[in-house]
């Protein structure tokens, strides 16, 4: 989780966090193209007028959020198409939360997500939250204006322990293959050397003949 400070009317303390569903990712996750990660942003404020809104997000392959290589998946509050973003809450309160699958579109091995956020103040005449379905522009508050970023995540596939799994593994299957091979050689010679111990033995037999005497008798 990284912080940073965002000026305008006052100073507000912006933080950006991954969760799992509702608990934060672990330092150098993993995750798969079919795993959902949440984007939570949040402020430090009391006031129930200070709400904060995600305006853009983004994924870039290093830390720098100015990558020339970038991958939007929010633009104007609003999900690209494509990129399996679902917003969560924006512009409620003091934490605005999307999900997304990211490495579904983005062929990474690491990335870092970044992203825009506004400080609003909230009126009774200018709504917070921006619409994505009707795409109408509200007049809105914004009182600050700020940046935010997160990261590394790993894609499973990629990620630095696999390749020692990987080694490891290769190691087990030779291994096993050697020790199949010295099986079935050992087998064998104990074949071999029950045969050359029995011999080959030639068995005739003779059998044995009867004398026998007949009586013939008239009737």
């Amino acid at each position: 989780m990284i912080n940073y400070m965002v000026e305008g009317s006052g100073t507000f303390h912006v933080t950006l966090q991954l969760l799992n569903g509702t608990f934060p990712l672990p330092q150098n996750y993993s995750l798969s193209p079919n795993e959902e990660v949440v984007v939570e942003v949040a402020i430090n404020s009391t006031l129930d007028q200070i709400k904060i809104v995600i305006n853009e997000c983004w994924a870039t392959p290093t830390s720098n959020p100015l990558d020339s290589t970038t991958y939007f998946f929010l633009q104007n509050s609003c999900p690209v198409p494509n990129t399996y973003t679902t917003v969560l809450q924006n512009g409620n309160s003091t934490a605005s939360r999307l999900s997304i699958r990211i490495f579904s579109f983005v062929q990474q091995s690491v990335i870092y997500l970044h992203c825009k956020v506004q400080i609003c103040f909230e009126t009774s005449g200018a709504t917070c939250k921006p619409d994505c379905i009707g795409r109408t522009e509200r007049y809105k508050n914004i009182i600050a204006v700020g940046r935010a970023s997160s990261g590394p995540i790993y894609q499973s596939t990629y990620w630095p322990g696999n390749e020692t799994t990987e080694s490891l593994q290769d190691v087990i299957y030779i291994i096993m293959g050697v020790l199949l091979g010295a099986l079935v050689l050992a087998i064998l010679c104990l074949v071999f050397y029950r045969k050359r111990r029995v011999g080959n033995y030639n068995f005739n037999f003779t059998p044995k003949q009867e004398r026998f005497t007949y009586h013939v008798f008239g009737t």
